[in-house]
């Protein structure tokens, strides 16, 4: 049972480097997890969702390197979202609903496509998705219908994300896949009334044959 917990703070693809930020020691796992809550996510840096923060248990009064590897005791890694990356409008029109925001609205046009257009709007990105009318799905359960909406976070291992977030309970209508058509790997968990919720990889395209 550890006796001592300590909060770091990671950045990406530095999880075992000396670049580490030790944040602070805590009597407990969930006190360290609470001072990521009330604290660190509220800083500038953390609350935009650089980096991982990882919380490791220690014994004390007990030695910490054998045979020539560091012996500690392991905790889970907190996947932590700080911001939401985009909002996903499904529409039955793609065209008409693009001009909506765009010329309506206001918003800057990123780009657009038949199936999936952006707007410029900072940190988090609003994203139009094609889908059916509700009346024009085939059966319920079939995937997003036009006039409803989801949220959606970006991932860098969607493999564990999908995993922990099922260790906390979250039911999914998607387990990860491969959806190469937009070079990108995508689960769909389910919030309590029903609404998707995506978590999203970027898949690495390969690189084009020359010849």
């Amino acid at each position: 049972m550890p006796d001592l917990y300590l909060l770091w703070h990671h950045y990406p693809d530095d999880l075992n480097d000396d670049n580490a930020k030790l944040l602070g020691v805590y009597s407990s796992e969930q006190k360290a997890q609470e001072r990521i809550d009330s604290k660190y996510l509220n800083l500038p840096g953390f609350s935009i969702g650089l980096g991982e923060f990882t919380i490791d248990g220690y014994e004390v009064d007990k030695d910490h390197w054998e045979q020539g590897f560091a012996q500690r005791v392991k905790l889970r890694r907190h996947i932590v979202y700080s911001k939401v990356d985009y909002v996903m409008v499904n529409v039955s029109d793609m065209s008409r609903s693009v001009a909506f925001y765009r010329d309506t609205i206001g918003l800057p046009l990123k780009f657009e496509s038949p199936g999936w257009s952006e707007f410029e709007t900072g940190a988090t990105i609003l994203a139009l998705h094609a889908a059916p009318k509700a009346e024009a799905a085939a059966a319920p359960g079939m995937g997003p219908t036009a006039g409803s909406c989801s949220i959606g976070f970006s991932v860098e291992n969607l493999d564990t994300a999908y995993a922990e977030l099922q260790s906390r309970g979250a039911r999914f209508a998607m387990p990860p896949t491969d959806q190469p058509g937009e070079g990108i790997r995508l689960a769909i968990c389910i919030d309590p009334d029903g609404m998707g919720i995506t978590f999203a990889e970027t898949l690495e395209r390969a690189a084009p044959d020359g010849g």
